[in-house]
């Protein structure tokens, strides 16, 4: 019911909301194993997304709108959802964490959430190996060197 409300919340079809399930063999690794760490007690991983290639920027009315929906969203889903630190999912962008990656300080505040303390680290050192010039980059890259 929560969800359902608050897809009709966002009138103009523009939402996508998938949920996948968890657990079972997903819990018998350890959050170290692999880097994606989010397994034991996680029952599901929420994906959501406003769809913005209609708008001619992001600073319109429906745009802001839709913003809105997706922090409202995740405002409903607070009580459900991992906690100190929320946990989120890498390849689910989410910019409200934090973004920047120019020293390990400044890509902690989110990377710690996306792969958790020793997966942050070893990304890190691959990163480093890798693709040392960071040719491969966005908003929240895994950063080259940490200083930690």
């Amino acid at each position: 019911m929560i969800i359902k409300g608050n897809m009709e919340l966002n009138m103009d079809n523009s939402q996508t909301l998938f949920m996948y399930t968890f657990g079972g063999k997903m819990e018998e690794y350890s959050d170290t194993t692999l880097p994606y760490p989010h397994r034991a007690g996680v029952l599901c991983q929420v994906f959501k997304r406003v769809d913005f290639m209609d708008q001619p920027s992001d600073k319109t009315a429906i745009s802001r709108r839709r913003v809105a929906w997706l922090r409202s969203f995740d405002k409903t889903l607070e009580p459900c959802v991992s906690k100190n630190p929320r946990e989120a999912y890498s390849n689910y962008n989410d910019l409200d964490l934090g973004v920047g990656s120019a020293t390990y300080e400044e890509a902690s505040v989110w990377g710690e959430r996306y792969w958790k303390g020793e997966n942050f680290k070893k990304l890190i050192r691959i990163k480093a190996k890798v693709d040392p010039h960071n040719f491969f980059k966005h908003p929240q890259s895994i950063p080259i060197l940490y200083t930690s």
